[in-house]
């Protein structure tokens, strides 16, 4: 992606994935296994008291697409399709989750020197459309 300030959803991330990523009280095992071919295959087991959760994903990068796949107990698919740079600065991303068919999702996000622009459509009957922006020529944008 270009650089630029980023979006507004990733202020702060670094700092929430240092103190709440990975971390459990429960029991918790993760095997990731990669073939010769690219594709990386992740196991993941969590105990929580008597419930035992799992799934497994696999991750295919070919050129600038990206297309995860994961599996859960449930018989939920959870595929995520992310294309980087189709244009200058632009990255798409398309995810659903089968069964449920109102999990489908668009996003957009593009990153210019001065601003970071990010939209998403979902895939329902009545769409929900979000559009955020972020700027950074001193917290205002020109066109404000």
């Amino acid at each position: 992606m270009g650089k630029g300030p980023g979006l507004y959803s990733d202020i702060g991330k670094k700092a929430r994935d240092l103190l709440y990523k990975d971390y459990q009280s429960d029991h918790k095992f993760t095997v990731t296994t990669y073939t010769s071919s690219g594709v990386a295959i992740t196991s993941t087991g969590i105990k929580k008291g008597d419930l035992f959760l799992a799934d497994i994903s696999s991750q295919l990068k070919n050129k600038n697409i990206t297309t995860d796949v994961k599996v859960d107990t449930n018989s939920n698919l959870l595929t995520t399709i992310t294309i980087d740079e189709p244009a200058p600065g632009l990255k798409t991303i398309f995810s659903f989750k089968v069964p449920d068919q109102r999990s489908g999702k668009v996003e957009l996000q593009y990153q210019h020197e001065h601003a970071g622009i990010s939209t998403s459509l979902g895939f329902t009957a009545n769409p929900i459309v979000n559009f955020l922006r972020c700027c950074w020529e001193q917290f205002c944008c020109p066109w404000d």
